[in-house]
C-alpha cells in the first residue's frame, strides 16, 4: 500500500510479479473524486466530522510552543512525525 504522496516519487511495480502472486493495484485521489462527485465527498466529510465530535475517531496530535516551530519543521523534514502538530500561542 502506498498512502499519500509526500515524497512526490513514483513507485515502480513489476507487472509480472503482481500477476504471478495474484496481487492488484488500485488508485484513489480524493481531489479527483471531489471534482467528479462533490456530494459524495461532502457526505463523507460530514460523517468524519461527526465521528471526531463524538470521540469515535481520535487524531494523534503533538503540541509544541510557538517558539518550537523550527523544531516542528525539523521533525517534519526528517519524516519522523505521526499525526498532526499544534503550535500553542500564548493569549
Amino acid at each position: 500500500m502506498v498512502y499519500g504522496n509526500a515524497s512526490q516519487q513514483d513507485h515502480v511495480y513489476e507487472a509480472n510479479q503482481m500477476w504471478y502472486t495474484a496481487k492488484t493495484v488500485a488508485g484513489y485521489n480524493i481531489g479527483g473524486l471531489a471534482g467528479q462527485q462533490p456530494d459524495l465527498v461532502h457526505g463523507h466529510l460530514v460523517e468524519a466530522a461527526r465521528r471526531l465530535a463524538t470521540g469515535a475517531v481520535r487524531i494523534e496530535t503533538t503540541q509544541l510552543a510557538l517558539e518550537d516551530a523550527v523544531k516542528a519543521h525539523e521533525i517534519l523534514e526528517r519524516r519522523d512525525s505521526t499525526g498532526k502538530f499544534v503550535l500553542r500561542v500564548k493569549a
